[in-house]
């Protein structure tokens, strides 16, 4: 927002408080500056109901402990005289009066007309009065107008503030970096270096692999349904009807099934610290790992909901992480129940469809907290867009991308660079950890 902006709205603002809020202070020193009568009956029964109101707070404030013993016995005694005056001004009017109604009909009686000795001083009193209430009613009456004014005004200001946030925050065209025309994308993964900036997309006929970030594909793989990808140096491995190692993408592919799965695996993911130590999740939610790129197995004694769709591990805390598609984010070690990484209050990801999870090691966070210290970041793609934590899962923030995410990753040569695959093939792209996104072609 530009400061020309910004003092536009100060000064919109400081007009609209002024106009609704300079009438009701220019009332408030009417009233406490004459200490007079009021000016008609009904104004003087709400200044008797709101002197009786305000000694009942007296009494409740004193009774919640709001008020010590001085402080109520003071503003007891004030509130009291204050009600008493008001009633005594109140009787006296009344005594006025009744005194002139007593006077005149005597007169009428007598067959006298006009004012009889006696009743003057009360019958100009009574005269005063009425003529103050008519002379006061103008002012109240233009006091009203301005506050109706100053509230026009006001809401103005809102609507106009509201339009102006709502126009800075709405989100650019989404325009892809490309466009893989393929059906149901269900995992990406980065691989190479910095000279090398491929990417590996799983979907429902098998694989495509792009050499240069996303913007152009090619098929190497059409045996069935992919599910989940996961890549270590020289080794890949894909989790689909069994899981399956290849040294590349060329070679003939291996099976390393575990024993006693479902046959089906739908998510997989290397250790990060650990080149061959691989963990992979069934479609019935038995979770493996091997320390030996699927030589052999154990199988951990908690599953994982079958909705699971992704897996990540962060080895410095022994965590895993999984994306599901019902429960959001859930973290835990295989051995003790899933825990939620959700988030909370204000750090919560809004949404339990999140198919896609990622851990970057080497994103340069850090974060103390009660749980311990976290090092590098998760990212998690939902149907509500990307998002990212760098405390374990305990606080989410939306990055730029608001576009439901099937499949997300963070380039092996580089870990500012962030690719993200939407429901319909297209490719996202940012270069600076998710601050920002390419949108046209590269």
């Amino acid at each position: 927002m530009s400061a020309a902006l910004l003092a536009i709205l100060v000064v919109g603002f400081a007009v609209s408080v002024g106009a609704m809020t300079a009438p009701l202070w220019r009332g408030r020193r009417q009233v406490d500056a004459g200490d007079r009568e009021t000016t008609s009956q009904n104004e003087l029964e709400a200044e008797i109901q709101l002197a009786v109101d305000e000694l009942s707070e007296v009494e409740t404030e004193y009774a919640d402990g709001y008020l010590d013993r001085d402080e109520y016995v003071s503003e007891r005694r004030q509130s009291e005289a204050r009600v008493r005056e008001l009633r005594r001004r109140r009787e006296n009017r009344i005594s006025v009066l009744e005194r002139a109604i007593d006077a005149r009909v005597s007169a009428l009686n007598s067959g006298v007309s006009g004012p009889v000795a006696g009743d003057g001083a009360g019958l100009a009193r009574e005269r005063s009065e009425v003529t103050a209430a008519r002379s006061e009613a103008p002012s109240t009456s233009r006091r009203g107008v301005l506050i109706g004014a100053g509230s026009v005004a006001g809401l103005a200001f809102v609507l106009v503030v509201i339009a102006l946030v709502s126009f800075g925050r709405a989100a650019p065209p989404r325009t892809p970096v490309a466009e893989v025309v393929l059906q149901d994308y269900r995992a990406v993964v980065g691989f190479g270096g910095r000279a090398i900036d491929g990417l590996i997309l799983a979907h429902g006929a098998g694989i495509h692999l792009s050499g240069d970030g996303g913007s152009n594909w090619a098929p190497v793989y059409g045996g069935g349904p992919v599910n989940s990808l996961a890549v270590s140096p020289g080794v890949v491995y894909i989790a689909s009807q069994g899981l399956f190692t290849a040294t590349d993408l060329q070679s003939e592919w291996r099976e390393i099934t575990p024993p006693g799965s479902s046959g089906e695996f739908v998510a997989a993911a290397v250790n990060p610290a650990a080149a061959y130590a691989i963990t992979a999740i069934d479609s019935a939610g038995y979770v493996f790992v091997s320390a030996d790129a699927g030589g052999s197995w154990e199988r951990l004694p908690v599953a994982a909901p079958s909705s699971t769709r992704s897996l990540t591990i962060m080895p410095m805390r022994g965590l895993m992480y999984i994306g599901t598609t019902d429960q959001g984010v859930l973290g835990g070690d295989g051995r003790d129940e899933w825990a939620s990484a959700n988030g909370f209050v204000n750090g919560a990801l809004p949404t339990v469809h999140a198919p896609s999870i990622f851990y970057d090691a080497r994103s340069g966070d850090s974060f103390e907290g009660v749980n311990g210290r976290f090092e590098g970041a998760l990212y998690v793609g939902t149907d509500r867009g990307v998002f990212k934590s760098i405390d374990g899962g305990a606080s989410w923030n939306l990055l730029e991308l608001e576009v439901a995410v099937r499949a997300l990753t963070v380039s092996r040569g580089d870990p500012s660079v962030i690719t993200a695959v939407d429901g319909r093939g297209r490719v996202f792209r940012s270069a600076d950890r998710g601050l920002s996104w390419d949108y046209g072609a590269r």
